[in-house]
């Protein structure tokens, strides 16, 4: 389908840590299911495009772990096997329902939405402990705070599955449904407000990004997502052209602390890459500081596109769209400057780290940028009859 989305069972933390499927757990697992399974047969025959798998325990039963970071390892694992854009999961224990999902960009879509990926929880857990598991599958209670996840959950999907698409309007226009009265601000909302301030920064509404990324901050103060979501957009409108005279320093020095939040932060959801969001930010903010001649930073840049490189080098695919922007930002802090006595080296290096951005990335718009300072680094190497090794 345009969008496909996997159930996975749901497990139940047993009082000695283990992790199982009982009847409980799986049945809650297919109450969600079905309530999924409804609403999207009924979006399909609107014309939508979404396909819905329901697993079973024996198709990923290392699901099971106790560690959230194990789950999302293996939800991701699984989805790239089925070509899933959402695997839905998650744990019972005596304080409720905790229920989680991985979001998996297929191809081209990481173009649109690759910041995105890794593992949510879809707001905090359902239930309490004065809830009775074993009557689950009929309590009145749970139901109504389940219908109402779950039906900001598929708006969700569509959301996403319009914004992996690359139609950020009709994304917007979905997150802003999910925004249902039965999902309270203080149920873990802040990663619907996340999204929407992405969306909104696709369509280049950078305020109303900044306030969705804020609101989710109030909801969750220890959010690392929103604090590079708001770096990235306080970068955005305080970088001008990088040159001198022309940027906000105030702005660039705000945003490089957001990200610095955001490597601090307490919420950093498995597989979400912060460090390397964090640091390409970091890297462009101490940039474009250096080439306003602010301060010099080109040292600290170089250092923070290089931890990016070394991450996707060592074989971390998920970060390819951050890696391209790492390779193409290390080769702007290669350009020497005019008065360099011996600039060839540097240019070659350039040259080298221009190359690598551009065959890796599968965006025109984003080669074009690159082109303008590749074509300069070639013209003068040609000028001083310089042949790279």
């Amino acid at each position: 389908g345009e969008i496909n989305v996997a159930v996975f069972p749901f497990t139940e933390i047993m009082v000695n840590g283990d992790a199982e499927f009982t009847d409980a757990s799986v049945r809650l697992s297919s109450l969600v299911s079905g309530l999924i399974q409804t609403k999207l047969t009924e979006l399909n025959s609107m014309g939508f495009d979404v396909e819905m798998r329901i697993l079973s325990d024996s198709d990923m039963p290392m699901l099971r772990g106790i560690a959230r970071d194990e789950r999302a390892q293996v939800a991701a694992e699984l989805a790239a096997e089925i070509q899933a854009d959402i695997v839905v999961y998650g744990t019972l224990t005596d304080d409720g329902l905790a229920p989680e999902f991985y979001l998996h960009a297929r191809g081209d879509n990481l173009k649109h939405a690759g910041e995105l990926t890794g593992q949510y929880d879809l707001g905090s857990r359902i239930l309490g402990s004065s809830i009775d598991i074993g009557s689950i599958t009929s309590n009145a209670k749970m139901r109504t705070e389940l219908a109402a996840r779950t039906g900001s959950l598929v708006q969700l999907i569509i959301g996403l599955g319009a914004l992996l698409n690359g139609e950020f309007e009709d994304a917007s226009s979905s997150f802003e449904q999910a925004d249902i009265s039965g999902w309270n601000d203080t149920d873990g909302k802040e990663l619907l407000h996340l999204f929407k301030g992405t969306v909104a920064g696709k369509l280049d509404k950078l305020t109303e990004a900044a306030g969705e990324y804020e609101t989710a901050l109030s909801l969750n103060s220890e959010y690392a997502r929103a604090y590079i979501g708001l770096g990235t957009v306080k970068y955005l409108t305080s970088k001008a052209d990088c040159e001198q005279g022309n940027v906000d320093e105030t702005g660039l020095r705000s945003a490089a602390m957001e990200y610095h939040r955001a490597l601090s932060a307490e919420d950093q959801p498995a597989i979400s890459n912060v460090s390397s969001k964090a640091a390409l930010g970091l890297g462009n903010v101490y940039r474009c500081l250096s080439q306003a001649l602010i301060e010099d930073l080109w040292g600290a840049a170089a250092a923070e596109f290089d931890s990016v490189i070394d991450e996707y080098e060592g074989g971390n695919d998920s970060i390819l769209n951050l890696a391209v922007e790492a390779y193409a930002g290390r080769a702007y802090v290669y350009l020497p400057f005019e008065a360099d006595l011996d600039p060839g080296p540097d240019l070659c290096r350039a040259v080298e780290y221009y190359s690598i951005a551009t065959d890796l990335s599968d965006d025109d718009e984003q080669k074009d940028r690159f082109e303008s300072n590749f074509r300069h680094a070639r013209e003068r190497l040609q000028e001083l009859a310089v042949r790279c090794p």
